[in-house]
């Protein structure tokens, strides 16, 4: 494995919009013993993670690349003018961690205070591709290899639209298609992606043996939460969890091996009245979201770019039936209509399919509940020069055992697909469902 030498950060200066005020990019140069025309740019998601973030992990993976890391905090997040919301939540109160995913009065609140220093319809998609153009030009790299993850991949589709020239490679990780409102298909994939768990513990001996009713058991919890939702017991404070934030807080377990192996357990406690281990992965769930994601640029990007195009009746027809629900569709789409709306002719290419020859690795997880691997299908349609690789038992996030670090990594080194060992995709372990 090469080794990387030394980390540098800097500040890149943009306009906010053409002609406007400046605002100041946040940027760290993780340098290679290796010296190349091209460097791999980190596109974080959400929209509103800071990429600086990723250091960690970006390290891990693209060492053995040969190549710079450069990892931007993308306008609204981190260090570049971050569009941070309060929305509350403490140690002292505990409660206002499960207010609504986007409480209006929250909302309402957070787009007052960050206009006085930010025109929130200028932090959009477009803009942020412009911003990594600028960081291009400015450190003087001819061409770059792209990481896009969740988010990250439809800032890095639009880079590749309108700059295909400069770039090598690019490698899209948990897909999101040019087609996708973001949230329009969270319930029913969320659905599919529970139901998919359910099933790998009952064919499992050891988790089936445990749990042979967890499908009454689901049941049950479903009927527990209906309507009112559930009062849990946290570090000895009664919270409660409205029924909505319920399926929110449900479908984020789903993002990862590591956290849905624990949720037959989870199911199955709370049906008989146990709501402890369901409460502790809840609260780390949303200390991480309140901490973690700048949502005004969540916001910015989706009142932009999402929700104005979707089809509100067909998403909420579609999520009927779900435990998750109209819930998240609803609270994105109320919250749109107080939150300001960037320019529609600026990001018209946003939803347009993309065509193009530049070397592509796209994975997926098998069970993401975000990016399911048919959306990864939908992308490589359009790439001449693509592999679509499915993590087996993957979701949207989780360790492969150092298999897509491995396989990533040569993508990079290698700039092209055609030779690509990835048979350790689908050769994952099952994961091992936790007892009672």
């Amino acid at each position: 494995m090469i080794a990387i030498l030394l980390a540098t950060a800097l500040t890149v200066h943009v306009p906010e919009k053409p002609g406007g005020r400046t605002i100041n990019l946040n940027v760290s140069v993780i340098e290679s013993k290796e010296k190349h025309d091209d460097a791999i740019f980190a596109l974080a998601g959400g929209p509103g993670v800071a990429a600086t973030g990723m250091a960690g992990y970006m390290t891990r993976t693209f060492a053995g690349s040969g190549r710079d890391i450069v990892l931007i905090d993308a306008r609204g997040t981190g260090k570049s003018n971050p569009l941070h919301c309060d929305f509350g939540g403490s140690d002292k109160d505990l409660q206002g961690y499960f207010n609504d995913f986007l409480p209006l009065d929250k909302v309402t609140e957070c787009r007052d205070q960050l206009a006085k220093r930010a025109d929130l319809t200028q932090y959009t998609t477009s803009r942020i591709v412009d911003d990594v153009e600028a960081v291009r030009k400015k450190l003087g790299y001819k061409q770059i290899d792209l990481y896009g993850t969740s988010y990250g991949t439809r800032v890095a589709i639009e880079y590749m639209r309108r700059y295909p020239k400069n770039v090598r490679a690019a490698i899209l990780d948990g897909v999101v298609p040019p087609s996708l409102h973001i949230s329009e298909t969270f319930a029913a994939d969320a659905q599919s992606s529970l139901d998919r768990v359910i099933d790998l513990c009952l064919a499992d001996a050891d988790c089936g043996e445990t749990y042979p009713r967890l499908r009454d058991d689901y049941a049950t919890v479903m009927d527990r939460v209906a309507d009112e939702g559930i009062d849990v017991a946290l570090e000895g404070k009664s919270v409660h969890i409205n029924r909505g934030l319920f399926g929110e807080v449900l479908r984020n377990f789903l993002y990862s091996p590591e956290v849905y192996k624990k949720v037959p357990q989870v199911i199955y406690n709370a049906a008989r009245g146990n709501w402890v281990l369901f409460g502790d992965m809840a609260l780390k769930y949303v200390r991480g979201i309140r901490e973690g994601v700048d949502v005004g640029l969540f916001l910015s990007v989706s009142c932009t770019e999402d929700v104005p195009s979707m089809e509100i009746a067909k998403a909420r027809l579609a999520a009927k039936g779900t435990f998750l629900g109209t819930y998240r569709v609803n609270q994105q789409y109320e919250a749109c209509k107080i939150w300001p709306h960037g320019s529609a002719v600026d990001n018209s290419t946003i939803h347009q399919p993309l065509v193009s020859a530049i070397p592509t690795l796209l994975v997926s997880g098998e069970l993401d509940p975000a990016t399911p691997p048919r959306f990864g299908d939908e992308v490589a349609r359009g790439l001449k020069n693509s592999l679509h690789a499915v993590i087996k038992y993957g979701s949207h996030s989780g360790d492969t055992g150092g298999c897509q670090e491995k396989v990533m990594s040569e993508f990079v080194r290698e700039g092209s697909a055609a030779n690509l060992e990835h048979d350790c995709f689908e050769s994952q372990k099952k994961p091992s469902f936790t007892g009672k």
